[in-house]
């Protein structure tokens, strides 16, 4: 005797807690953003500024480095203007991906030079 699969219904979230989420989202996205662009504007920002800075410019170059904060920023931007309907979520998701990553590919094949001393090293101390 064989017993069928037992299929547990989804749960279906409420619209105003699925809104929230993404309010909540689009703030802690613009909020990384505003902190990520004073990280490379200013320089007493402590060691979180410059790991943040050294690691952007190490992947976008010094004349690309504000390009991921305004990702961050339009994404939260979006994210707060969110409305349940139909939505370009993925497409502008692939958009984002694409951008960064021909940022990245420009980057490397620009000849810039890598710098070793963006790595830290944990015998220092």
């Amino acid at each position: 005797m064989t017993r069928k699969p037992r299929t547990t219904p989804e749960k279906e979230i409420d619209p105003r807690v699925q809104e929230q989420r993404m309010e909540i989202f689009g703030v802690l996205l613009i909020g990384l953003s505003l902190l990520s662009t004073f990280s490379l504007v200013f320089t007493g920002t402590g060691v979180f500024g410059l790991v943040i800075r050294e690691a952007v410019f190490a992947i976008f170059g010094r004349g690309g480095a504000v390009i991921p904060s305004l990702f961050m920023l339009v994404g939260g931007w979006h994210l707060l203007r969110w409305r349940k309907g139909p939505a370009l979520t993925h497409r502008l998701f692939g958009f984002c991906i694409l951008g960064f990553w021909s940022l990245v590919v420009l980057h490397l094949f620009s000849g810039a030079e890598l710098k070793p001393d963006f790595t830290f090293s944990s015998s220092a101390g």
